[in-house]
């Protein structure tokens, strides 16, 4: 019974961790029916990722697009006089999950992709070290990262540290440079 329960306990963990990232990824967003996606972005999703199939449909007001998926100036996502909502779609390829920003006309803004700290480059697992070093308390305490490509096909890899109940996303080139921090949560 002992080992049922343990099994049970950590089979919920894991889904809520996992849940947790994913909710980090759509924040903002509101879940919509496919019904509401304009064809341009259905039709972007399938000439940009053949073979792949939207499991999940969210849209998302400027600001939040701006905020939460731009990294660097030049995937600056939009101003805020824009009123035009983008589109998050969770895409499926295979075993391969991942998330892809589309502007209203179908453009693609920004996509990324779980995974394992244990891949990313060598020069930015090095930088990922200073973390503890410059933001002191703070840990990586996931095994996995997002590696996010942006409009102007710069790659970045993102990783979450916490310390207590504050959370902040640190971004990465792939040279392992600091791009951005943001405040994902902080202790009140």
């Amino acid at each position: 019974m002992k080992q049922y329960l343990l099994l049970m306990l950590t089979i919920v963990s894991f889904y809520y961790a996992v849940g947790q990232e994913d909710e980090l990824v759509i924040k903002g967003s509101t879940k919509i029916n496919r019904q509401l996606i304009p064809k341009s972005v259905i039709d972007s999703l399938c000439t940009n990722f053949p073979q792949s199939v939207a499991i999940e449909y969210y849209s998302m007001p400027p600001y939040v697009a701006k905020n939460a998926w731009a990294i660097a100036e030049a995937d600056s996502l939009v101003s805020y006089r824009d009123t035009t909502n983008y589109y998050l779609l969770v895409v499926k390829r295979n075993n391969l999950k991942f998330y892809g920003v589309f502007s209203a006309s179908g453009q693609l803004i920004m996509t990324k992709l779980k995974e394992d700290v244990a891949v990313l480059p060598g020069e930015v697992q090095e930088s990922m070290k200073d973390i503890r070093k410059d933001y002191p308390g703070f840990k990586v305490r996931s095994s996995s990262c997002y590696k996010n490509e942006g409009k102007s096909r710069q790659l970045y890899y993102e990783v979450v540290a916490e310390r207590g109940n504050s959370q902040q996303r640190f971004f990465y080139d792939v040279a392992g440079t600091l791009v951005k921090i943001d405040v994902i949560r902080r202790n009140d």
